[in-house]
C-alpha cells in the first residue's frame, strides 16, 4: 500500500492503479480478518484488543512511549519500502534477487521492530483488523502516520537521487510537448495522447521515451517505425496471399 502511494508521488505508477492497489490491499486485510474469524476458535467480529493480528496494547511493549512507537515504526517501514523500491521498481534494480532481498529487509524490519511494535510496516494491517475486531483504536493512527511520514521521507529521498518518474506532469509536458491536460490525464491514466500512439499495438509511456531517444539518437528506427514496417508487411503478405 506505502510502495503504491510512494510510486504515485514519485509518478511512477498512474495514479488509478495505486489508487486500485490500495483498496484491494485494504479490502484483503478485511477480509483476512474476517477469515481468521471464521477459522479460529474464540475469535469473533468485534472482539476487542488481543484479538489475532490486532495492533493494541496487547502487542505493543508496555514500556513504550507513543513517541517511541511513531519512530520505531517510522525506521522500520522507511527500511523496508526503500529497499523494495530500489530492487524491484527504480532501473536496473535487481531482477530475479529482489524477492530474496525484501524478505531479507523485512525479517530485519518484523526482527528488530516486532518485539517492541509489531512491525506493521503497512496501513493496510492496521486497518484490516480494526475495521473486524475494533481493536487497537488508541493507537491505530500512531501507526498509520508513522507510515505515511516515512513513505514521504523515502519519496524525496529517490526523488533528489534519481529523479521524478516518467509520469510526472511537468516533465512529460517538458519532454513530450504536451498540454497540461494531457501531462495530467497521463498521470491518472497512464495512457498517452492518441497523436503518440503506435499504430497498430498498444502504447506506454516507456514506449513514448524510447522512441524520442531513439530519434534523437538516430541510430536505429523507432518503436513506432519499426511497428509500422511490421504492419505494412503484414498487409503485403495478406494481399499476395
Amino acid at each position: 500500500m506505502l510502495l503504491q502511494s510512494m510510486c504515485m508521488l514519485l509518478t511512477c505508477l498512474q495514479v488509478l492503479h495505486s489508487v486500485l492497489y490500495i483498496a484491494l490491499q485494504v479490502s484483503g486485510a478485511i477480509f483476512g480478518a474476517l477469515l481468521v474469524c471464521g477459522l479460529l476458535p474464540g475469535v469473533s467480529i468485534g472482539q476487542g484488543d488481543g484479538a489475532p493480528g490486532c495492533f493494541d496494547k496487547t502487542v505493543i511493549d508496555p514500556r513504550l512511549t507513543h513517541s517511541q512507537l511513531f519512530g520505531w515504526e517510522v525506521v522500520t517501514t522507511f527500511t523496508l519500502i526503500s529497499v523494495v523500491y530500489a530492487c524491484g521498481v527504480a532501473k536496473p534494480g535487481h531482477g530475479s534477487f529482489t524477492p530474496l532481498v525484501v524478505g531479507l529487509s523485512l525479517v530485519a524490519c518484523a526482527g528488530t521492530g516486532g518485539r517492541w511494535t509489531g512491525a506493521a510496516l503497512n496501513p493496510a494491517r492496521v486497518l484490516g483488523p480494526l475495521a473486524v475486531f475494533k481493536c487497537g483504536k488508541d493507537a491505530a493512527y500512531i501507526y498509520i502516520l508513522a507510515q505515511l511520514l516515512a513513505a514521504i521521507l523515502a519519496c524525496s529521498i529517490f526523488a533528489f537521487v534519481s529523479g521524478w518518474g516518467p509520469l510526472n506532469p511537468y516533465q512529460s509536458s517538458t519532454e513530450l510537448n504536451l498540454t497540461w491536460h494531457e501531462a495530467i490525464k497521463l498521470w491518472v491514466t497512464g495512457s498517452p495522447p492518441a497523436r503518440l500512439r503506435f499504430d497498430g499495438r498498444e502504447t506506454n509511456i516507456n514506449d513514448v521515451l524510447e522512441e524520442r531517444k531513439c530519434e534523437k539518437l538516430g541510430h536505429m528506427p523507432s518503436k513506432r517505425h519499426r511497428a509500422s514496417f511490421k504492419i505494412k508487411d503484414t498487409e503485403a503478405l495478406s494481399d499476395q496471399a
